[in-house]
């Protein structure tokens, strides 16, 4: 689990080489010491920023609304951001969407998944399940990928809450 830190740059030291004496023939002369080159890595463009989004819903049993919840997920925004996990668990009466891409349409997929939950699931008929639920949505969360910083992945998470309080009562 990666936590939030300064932006650092990395640094690497290059040491020069030295020259070892091959078999029969007159030793080469170790080359005098030089201080070692520093390369920055530049950090990664926008265009590279990879993050997975969990998006859990309250219903692990109706295939009709799981199937079109992935349908969602698969569809709204392709090539930028794939469904890359479907689970559901029918005794917690609970399924997860995990969503990956860039940032902004994985929010974006996040975003109608979360709408077409909210309009195919009444909770008032949700029983007989293992896990507690506070909503048709209970968890959303972000998670960097690969060496994208963790502000990225929280960057989306503030934006989709506010999206997401602005649209309906929560």
């Amino acid at each position: 689990r990666r936590t939030a830190r300064a932006a650092t740059h990395n640094k690497v030291s290059v040491e020069p080489p030295t020259l070892l004496p091959l078999p029969h023939k007159q030793a080469t002369p170790i080359m005098p010491p030089t201080p070692p080159a520093v390369v920055t890595a530049a950090p990664p463009s926008s265009a590279r920023l990879l993050v997975c989004c969990k998006v859990y819903v309250s219903e692990g049993r109706n295939q009709i609304v799981l199937d079109r919840l992935a349908e969602v997920a698969r569809t709204a925004s392709p090539g930028l951001c794939a469904l890359v996990q479907r689970f559901s668990d029918a005794v917690y009466h609970r399924s997860n969407f995990t969503l990956g891409g860039a940032p902004a349409p994985v929010l974006e997929v996040a975003l109608r998944v979360i709408d077409e939950a909210l309009g195919s699931l009444d909770m008032t008929t949700h029983s007989d399940a293992t896990h507690p639920r506070v909503g048709a949505v209970d968890h959303v969360s972000f998670h960097p990928l690969g060496s994208t910083p963790l502000e990225a992945a929280r960057d989306a998470a503030m934006q989709l809450g506010q999206r997401v309080g602005e649209k309906w009562p929560v």
